[in-house]
């Protein structure tokens, strides 16, 4: 198999003794250090650290939040999420989504910017008569999209005169691709009825090929004349991918400083990016923006691996079964902390895992076929002295 870098990134933390179920979010179970929970002499199995991610053909990594985490239920639960759009599916349930949301912001210009936090910019909104802006409508309609199970990606855009805008992109099943979707335009665009990505405007744009495109409405699924979308169809001038749809976990990190009165959101809008155009120079490639021009690297199927862990009763071992959220492998692999393969784990199958203090990490991967990207799981037990608090 080859090996691929990884992007560096922050681990998430589950602070419980059992995980019950992993990525879909089911709820998590305490025990004490008398319920099977691996033990090590003094030592107990605290907490579990994990990463899912999928690793590109350039070695570019996307993180994946969890979809049914404790914030994006209450989200789902606030709003009255499972029953909207329920009649609705892939592209039709996105529009109705994106009609959603449109009608629950305000278009406009702020000063302060919220966090990229879908709860928090509604209730703004709705307290405080927040106007939003592209940012806005795209953190809102992407993270909605993911607390129903869709998911979805934030795209950065950038006009030939300089002019930036922030988009939504999901992952339709029907379509098996990506299909760009503006909550804040209200369009999404199409070629020969099939909906299309930010990747193939992009090309569409460079090239001036306009042959047979349309732009659609979300509101009304009415053609609009070219003049409506003109303007925001050269936004796809250049195009980047946010790596990462974790932010309710792990916000965007930005500071305020003051400058003639007016407070300035340093950061507000940097994250990981990865961008199509020409290799960057080295010393900007090692920043927020990576570069590629392999069109693998933006047209991955997204499908992390799951993998649902409980304690095991036969021998202190985690009990763990694998599998890949709607296009499952019929293998992985384990590998150790140094990359060497340790075993072939068939998917729905439970194998056992007993991590040590001297051996915590268990690495796992789908198998992929030529052309394909690969799916990285990594968990690391973490160990604290018996006589702590579980």
């Amino acid at each position: 198999m080859n090996r691929r870098k990884a992007l560096p990134g922050r681990w998430l933390f589950l602070s419980t003794a059992v995980l019950a179920a992993f990525f879909l979010g089911r709820h998590f179970a305490r025990q004490n250090s008398d319920s099977g929970i691996p033990q090590s002499g003094d030592a107990y199995v605290h907490s579990i650290l994990f990463r899912s991610e999928i690793i590109t053909q350039g070695g570019h990594a996307f993180v994946f939040g969890n979809p049914a985490s404790k914030r994006l239920r209450n989200y789902v639960l606030e709003y009255g999420l499972s029953s909207l759009c329920a009649d609705k599916y892939d592209v039709e349930k996105a529009k109705c989504l994106g009609r959603w949301v449109r009608g629950r912001l305000v278009a406009g210009r702020n000063q302060r910017y919220p966090p990229w936090d879908a709860s928090t910019i509604l209730e703004r909104t709705k307290l405080e008569g927040l106007k939003t802006h592209c940012g806005q409508y795209g953190i809102v309609f992407a993270q909605t999209l993911w607390a129903l199970g869709i998911p979805s990606r934030h795209i950065d855009l950038k006009a030939e005169s300089g002019d930036t805008h922030f988009s939504t992109a999901f992952w339709s099943k029907k379509y098996k691709k990506w299909v760009m979707m503006d909550a804040s335009e209200g369009v999404y665009f199409e070629r020969n009825g099939i909906p299309l990505d930010g990747l193939e405007l992009h090309d569409i744009v460079r090239s001036k090929s306009l042959s047979g495109l349309k732009g659609i409405s979300i509101e009304d699924d009415m053609p609009l004349a070219a003049s409506r979308y003109a303007a925001f169809l050269n936004m796809f001038y250049e195009y980047s991918v946010v790596m990462r749809n974790n932010h309710w976990r792990e916000p965007v990190e930005f500071k305020i400083a003051e400058s003639g009165g007016v407070d300035q959101w340093i950061g507000a809008w940097s994250d990981v990016r990865l961008a199509w155009h020409p290799p960057l120079p080295k010393a900007e490639a090692a920043g927020p923006v990576r570069a590629s021009q392999n069109p693998l690297d933006f047209r991955w199927n997204p499908n992390p691996i799951l993998a649902e862990i409980r304690p095991g009763y036969s021998g202190g071992d985690y009990l763990i079964k694998l599998r890949c959220l709607d296009a499952t492998p019929e293998n992985f692999e384990v590998l150790s902390t140094g990359g060497e393969r340790r075993m072939n784990v068939p998917s729905g199958k439970d194998f056992g895992w007993s991590p040590t203090p001297e051996r915590p990490e268990l690495i796992i991967e789908s198998a992929p076929e030529e052309g394909q990207e690969t799916r990285r799981l990594t968990l690391i037990a973490l160990y604290a002295p018996r006589s702590a608090p579980p």
